[in-house]
């Protein structure tokens, strides 16, 4: 009787260890699908700004990779994307009106109404910029001097924003 009693209970350890890996297997294979799906590398961000006439600019400041695209989208989708070539790191500015030579893109008017969407990425790499949202009042509320960055209307000092990579 003991010998069959062990015997269960060997059969059971084991069975429990095999639930124990097939647990720890699932939770493993878990964590990477959720991590694959997940976000990109952030390298940067991307901010607005207002020019010397109070139009906004694209500010895009890249890390230690190059992120070489910016893409505009409001409530009905994408109004512009622009692409830098060739790939630059560090600060760059982009005039959505009128894209220079280095951000190849048709310009686009500003949307006078609802929320617009600016996200920074890279052509070349699974990598991203944190973007920012902007709202119309947020955007007659820039002052020369600060960046909008995030969702929330909060604004930086060009300087702080210029040295987010330090």
């Amino acid at each position: 009787m003991s010998l069959h009693f062990s015997a269960r209970v060997l059969t059971l350890r084991i069975v429990a260890r095999g639930r124990l890996s097939l647990a720890l297997a699932v939770l493993a294979c878990s964590a990477a699908f959720l991590t694959a799906g997940c976000a990109s590398a952030v390298s940067g961000r991307v901010g607005v700004a207002v020019d010397d006439r109070g139009q906004p600019v694209l500010v895009v400041i890249s890390c230690d990779r190059a992120l070489d695209e910016v893409i505009v989208s409001d409530a009905t989708g994408e109004i512009g994307r622009w692409t830098a070539d060739p790939a630059t790191s560090g600060l760059t500015t982009l005039d959505p009106a009128a894209p220079t030579r280095l951000w190849r893109g048709a310009g686009i008017s500003w949307p006078q109404r609802g929320e617009v969407s600016v996200n920074a990425a890279s052509t070349t790499t699974e990598l991203d910029g944190s973007g920012v949202v902007v709202a119309p009042r947020w955007l007659t509320q820039l002052t020369a001097g600060h960046v909008l960055v995030g969702d929330s209307g909060e604004t930086v000092p060009r300087d702080q924003f210029e040295s987010t990579c330090d």
